[in-house]
C-alpha cells in the first residue's frame, strides 16, 4: 500500500504541474467543483471542444441524457441512455457532488430538484449543466498567438509594383494596366474621363504619323 500511494502522489503532483501550466485546465478550475486533477480529467476525455456543435452534444457524450420512451402519442422520459463515456460521467457527477453547498452557483437549482425529484435526479440535473458549462469555457478560452509567416513576392507583383509607381506623362493620369487592381482613388480620374476632358476643350493629344513601307521599286534589285 504505501508504495501504490508513492506512485499515486507522484502522478497527482504531475497532473497538478500539468494543470498549472495548461490554460485549458485553468479555464475548467473555474466552474465550481472542479479542481485541478479533475480538470485533466474533464479535459482527457472532452479533448477538442469544436468537435461537438452543440452543448447538449457533450452531454450525449457523457450518457448524461435520458432514454425517450414513445409509443403512440405518449412519450415520457426513462432512465439515462448510458450510452457514452463512462469516465466523462463520472467526472462530471463527481463536480456534481458540491452543488449541495451554499456557495455553489447550482445550490437553488440542487434544492428545487431535490424537492421534487430527489437527490439523484438533483445531482445528474446539475452534473448536464456543469457539462454544458465546460463546453463554453473551453470553446471561449482565447487561442494563441499563431506565427506569422512571411509573404512571398512573385516577380509579377514585382513588375506590378514597379510599373504602379512609375511617373506617368505630364497632364495624363497613369492607367491601371491589365491584371492590376481595379481599386480606384476617389482623388484620380480614369483615362476615359480624362480623355473625355481633352475634347471637350479640344486639346489633343499629337500623334505621330504612322511610318510607311518603302514602295516594291525600291527593294527590287539594281540590274
Amino acid at each position: 500500500m504505501a508504495a501504490l500511494e508513492e506512485q499515486l502522489e507522484l502522478v497527482e503532483s504531475e497532473l497538478r504541474r500539468y494543470a498549472r501550466a495548461d490554460r485549458r485546465c485553468q479555464a475548467l478550475e473555474t466552474i465550481f467543483g472542479v479542481g485541478p486533477i479533475l480538470a485533466c480529467h474533464l479535459l482527457a476525455e472532452i479533448g477538442e471542444a469544436r468537435r461537438f456543435q452543440r452543448p447538449r452534444q457533450l452531454v450525449r457524450a457523457g450518457g448524461l441524457d435520458p432514454s425517450v420512451l414513445e409509443s403512440a402519442e405518449s412519450k415520457r422520459r426513462g432512465r439515462l441512455a448510458k450510452q457514452g463515456s463512462r469516465h466523462l460521467r463520472w467526472a462530471l457527477v463527481e463536480a456534481a457532488n458540491h452543488s449541495h453547498r451554499h456557495t455553489s452557483p447550482d445550490h437553488h437549482l440542487d434544492r428545487r430538484t431535490v424537492r421534487r425529484c430527489g437527490r439523484g435526479r438533483a445531482r445528474l440535473t446539475v452534473a448536464r449543466k456543469i457539462a454544458r458549462r465546460s463546453y463554453h469555457v473551453l470553446l471561449e478560452r482565447k487561442l494563441p498567438d499563431l506565427p506569422t509567416t512571411p509573404v512571398r513576392t512573385t516577380k509579377a507583383q514585382t513588375i506590378g509594383d514597379s510599373l504602379r509607381r512609375a511617373p506617368s506623362a505630364p497632364g495624363r493620369p497613369a492607367c491601371p494596366s491589365r491584371g492590376m487592381s481595379r481599386r480606384r482613388n476617389p482623388n484620380q480620374t480614369s483615362c476615359a474621363a480624362s480623355a473625355r476632358a481633352d475634347l471637350g476643350s479640344g486639346r489633343r493629344t499629337p500623334r505621330t504619323p504612322p511610318t510607311r513601307p518603302p514602295p516594291l521599286a525600291s527593294l527590287a534589285p539594281s540590274i
